[in-house]
């Protein structure tokens, strides 16, 4: 539709080279399979792209916060849009509202840079191992003596039984009157020996049969002293 000072018409239009636009940021959710982990536990990180990242890198771009953990075992789907790896918390460590965060340090085969972090849901870690032990306020009990049996936990114990989880010898005596302290964490009792024995060499125990408010048992039982 165009022609020169004489009026000529060209024969036919032109087209240029074709060109590519890209001009859309790309984009990642992270998300955990976890919000509580306890002793023995591990979660499973997943990155999902919106496009194959470039330049990513998982020991720098994923954020965990020192000291909480590592990841272990990380790999990407065929596709290249989904990065996977095991998030193993360390040991002996008690941390509320935890996080893991990915970088805005990479970008899309294009060049276009991610537009912002991501950051993941909170999650708590407490992976303390539980202790406990037992003392006895007496070492010998003679007629009429009783004496005092302590138990001092290292959290306030769920799941415990005295009636169950302290094991007397059959036979040696019974338990009376055992109570919490305030914070929770001493149960107290008064041992009475049973009458007509005489018994060397005695224990008392207390079980593992127990655990914290996030579930985790302690180890091994306690045993007193003789």
């Amino acid at each position: 539709n165009w022609s020169d000072a004489n009026g000529n018409a060209p024969s036919e239009g032109t087209i240029s080279k074709t060109f590519n636009i890209d001009t859309l940021a790309p984009s990642a959710s992270l998300t955990l399979s976890e919000t509580e982990l306890v002793v023995g536990q591990t979660m499973t990180l997943s990155v999902t792209f919106s496009e194959i990242p470039q330049d990513f890198d998982p020991a720098v771009d994923i954020e965990i916060s020192a000291g909480s953990g590592i990841l272990d075992g990380g790999s990407f789907s065929e596709d290249g849009l989904i990065y996977t790896a095991t998030f193993i918390p360390s040991a002996g460590i008690e941390l509320e509202d935890q996080a893991i965060g990915l970088s805005a340090n990479w970008s899309d085969v294009s060049g276009n840079a991610s537009l912002e972090g991501v950051i993941s849901e909170s999650f708590n870690i407490d992976t303390k191992s539980l202790s406990a032990f037992l003392t006895l306020s007496e070492t010998k009990l003679v007629v009429g003596q009783t004496m005092t049996l302590s138990v001092n936990f290292s959290e306030i114990p769920q799941g415990f039984d005295p009636e169950i989880d302290i094991e007397i010898p059959a036979g040696s005596g019974i338990l009376e009157g055992g109570t919490f302290s305030e914070n929770g964490l001493t149960y107290t009792a008064t041992f009475i020996p049973s009458v007509g024995v005489e018994l060397d060499g005695q224990t008392i125990g207390l079980s593992k049969n127990w655990s914290d408010a996030n579930g985790n048992a302690p180890s091994e039982g306690t045993i007193s002293k003789t």
